[in-house]
């Protein structure tokens, strides 16, 4: 029999949790301990988690508070903020589009775009498809900014992120480069497709047939709803914040939404779930158009990889200020695993891996392959002094570098060199990192990082330098946004 009851866990403080199980002695009896642990060694106000096999919801369960100032605890229908969880989440609605015509996956995205279109620094906009965008392959840049409630910029207007930031950085198909930039794209090109805001589309056309009534898109909870706050590692509550990527980070659900949405995608849907997609487009959504790395790649919407033991992962993981997430689906057993938690760690993806780890055999938690380090060695043609500028959207910021045997210095707008830290020379790549600020609004006073990777053209080298706000006195970060780097050797 099925029931529905409230247990607690007494330590230091009273953490309440919302159970749907079925009978005694499961699987994960054993774990909550293990859950209990891992939540208070972590200093994280909540995690919820849960467990579908086999087309039904076996395992769903949340531990600690949702609100830890009112004492609020969070449940398994406590929708928490998902981060980058709502790309596979917008992917569907994508697909919805495609399935009705009014959207074709393999056309240029600027035939959706015509007032704001993507421009290039290198390579060609025609290419850059509705496909590569949603497979992290068109050559779009890292991108992601956080605008606080408690703050005066507010996210600009579509065309002026476009304006700003939507120039490819890699010819279209090269290579894969996360990028919010272009779910923030999607979501726009669902609303021009749909005729409809991208919130009401994806409402009224997935969250709602699949049964995901906690669930929606937006900055912050609809009023009255109950929700899960985010809070910084030091459990201070962090302020709502909006995105101008709301296709890539902006949705709300619970662990029992989330449930019900890997079920659809595993195509065993509950009885009273209405697909939205056809299997066969739900399948296609799975197979990787992007390479990662060996044995890992991106579908539309969903990051697909082999563990060393043999099973096959479609998944997702969100990370972001207050925000960490997993959603896991091992089709082949038909098995489900989320976990969402309300702060900034890696909790959710160690109970996740505990939880696998319970029920699979030979599950092993895969570490992500580094290159290890190696010594600078920039080749002799690369040696000397180069000069050029930072193109921003406003002006030209003069920038310098020096390449010597074994390091890089770096003169800014006629500040002091400064040493280039973490460089390489890599796969006839010139890349590094320096603490400065480019004088962009985007920042917003923050401290930056200036993150290269410069492509050698003759006596050229430009490529795209990321500007990555870093927290700062108690201010969490702005975001990152990416510039075009251009120099050439000076005489």
């Amino acid at each position: 029999m099925v029931r529905l009851t409230y247990s607690s866990v007494c330590r230091a403080t009273c953490w309440l949790g919302l159970v749907l199980h079925a009978g005694a002695s499961e699987p994960w009896d054993s774990l909550r301990p293990a859950i209990e642990r891992e939540l208070r060694d972590s200093n994280v106000a909540s995690v919820a988690v849960g467990v579908a096999r086999n087309g039904r919801i076996e395992w769903e369960e949340a531990f600690g508070w949702a609100d830890t100032e009112a004492r609020v605890a969070a449940t398994p229908r406590t929708p928490y903020s998902l981060a980058s969880i709502s790309k596979p989440i917008t992917a569907t609605a994508l697909m919805k589009l495609v399935s009705e015509g009014r959207v074709n996956l393999d056309a240029p995205a600027n035939r959706y775009l015509a007032d704001a279109p993507i421009r290039a620094r290198t390579g060609d906009p025609g290419k850059a498809t509705v496909r590569r965008i949603a497979s992290h392959a068109a050559g779009l840049p890292l991108h992601y900014q956080f605008f606080y409630m408690n703050e005066a910029p507010r996210p600009p207007a579509h065309a002026e992120t476009m304006r700003r930031f939507a120039w490819l950085v890699f010819p279209p198909g090269r290579q894969y480069q996360y990028s919010n930039l272009g779910y923030g794209i999607l979501d726009w090109i669902i609303a021009q497709a749909s005729g409809r805001l991208y919130e009401d589309y994806l409402r009224d056309e997935i969250l709602r047939p699949l049964g995901m009534n906690d669930s929606y898109a937006g900055p912050h909870p609809e009023e009255g709803r109950p929700y899960a706050r985010r809070y910084d590692a030091n459990g201070r509550t962090l302020p709502f914040y909006d995105f101008d990527h709301r296709g890539g980070s902006a949705i709300w659900a619970s662990v029992h939404d989330l449930l019900r949405f890997a079920l659809f995608h595993l195509n065993l849907p509950l009885a009273d779930q209405t697909r939205p997609l056809p299997e066969a487009l739900v399948r296609q959504m799975q197979k990787p158009v992007t390479r990662i790395r060996p044995g890992s790649g991106y579908g539309i919407g969903w990051n697909i990889r082999k563990t060393r033991g043999g099973y096959r992962v479609v998944s997702h993981n969100g990370s972001m200020p207050g925000v960490a997430t997993t959603l896991r689906m091992i089709p082949e057993r038909k098995l489900a695993v989320v976990a969402l938690a309300n702060g900034g760690a890696p909790l959710p993806h160690r109970v996740a891996d505990m939880i696998c780890e319970k029920l699979l055999p030979d599950w092993e938690r895969d570490a992500t392959p580094e290159d290890p380090p190696a010594p600078f060695r920039p080749p002799s043609r690369l040696r000397g002094r180069w000069t050029g500028e930072i193109e921003t959207y406003t002006r030209g910021v003069p920038v310098e570098i020096e390449v010597n045997g074994s390091h890089m210095t770096v003169r800014l707008a006629g500040d002091d060199p400064k040493a280039v830290n973490e460089s390489r020379w890599h796969a006839k790549r010139l890349s590094g990192q320096w603490s400065a600020d480019p004088g962009i609004e985007e920042t917003r006073g923050r401290p930056s990082t200036l993150r290269f990777s410069l492509a050698m053209n003759g006596a050229s080298l430009e490529g795209p330098v990321s500007v990555l706000s870093m927290p700062s006195s108690g201010m969490p970060p702005a975001g990152a946004v990416t510039l075009w780097m251009r120099l050439r050797r000076a005489p």
